[in-house]
């Protein structure tokens, strides 16, 4: 976390310098925003995949994984013309099936241990017969239709690089705090929170003086890589 710390500070240094630079600003006298967003490929989509060591390890089951966009809300001051703090709340909802694939020892074990009755090769297969069972048998109660929900909090910094009447480039920063919820069977549970980046590099602005569509992209964050929404100032 402290190198993400550094990271998020050097970042926005080079920003601060680069934007002094910039000659034609363009300022209207609005002082607050609000935006309502839509994204894909989240930070908590990484979290929440299983994993191809997971799969493997489990070999009887198989787990079909979706995903709802997130959908955000966001509102930001703006302390400097270029400058702008506040918060966004994210929301998203995950599915995760887990099913057995294998519901029977294969066939090829027990012809495999009938062959072979006597000798360590027959003790073997025995022993790999006796181990699908148990796998079977463990997961014949655990697979089921899970769902995770994911509430996102996070401070931010909005800078504004390029600012034009009906165009503006900015990137945002920020460290917050998700809480994720699971629902088994129409209930959900609390499970746990943690700290979580946001980083989006890449941010563009159109439309009128005040009422601007948006969209970014090459993002951290659990807004999305691709993320796009309107805004409006007043």
């Amino acid at each position: 976390m402290k190198k993400a710390i550094l990271f998020f500070l050097l970042l926005l240094n080079v920003n601060v310098v680069f934007s002094k630079r910039q000659r034609h600003f363009y300022e209207n006298t609005t002082k607050h925003e609000v935006g309502l967003g839509i994204g894909h490929f989240t930070s908590n989509d990484l979290t929440d995949i299983p994993s191809h060591d997971f799969i493997e390890e489990n070999r009887v089951i198989d787990i079909d994984y979706s995903y709802t966009p997130a959908i955000n809300l966001h509102y930001y001051y703006k302390e400097h013309r270029r400058i702008k703090a506040g918060l966004d709340v994210t929301w998203q909802k995950t599915k995760r099936n887990t099913y057995l694939k294998i519901t029977e020892v294969p066939d090829y074990l027990i012809q495999d241990r009938d062959k072979n009755k006597g000798n360590p090769r027959g003790e073997s297969a025995q022993k790999e017969i006796d181990q699908y069972k148990r796998e079977i048998e463990y997961w014949k109660e655990r697979c089921r239709m899970s769902e995770c929900i994911y509430l996102d909090v996070i401070p931010q910094i909005k800078l504004t690089i390029i600012s034009r009447q009906h165009f503006a480039m900015y990137q945002r920063y920020g460290i917050g705090v998700s809480f994720h919820y699971r629902k088994y069977a129409g209930k959900i549970t609390y499970e746990k929170n943690y700290m979580n980046l946001c980083i989006s590099l890449l941010g563009f602005e159109f439309g009128g003086s005040k009422l601007r569509g948006y969209f970014e992209t090459l993002e951290f964050s659990p807004q999305g890589f691709v993320h796009a929404g309107i805004k409006y100032d007043f």
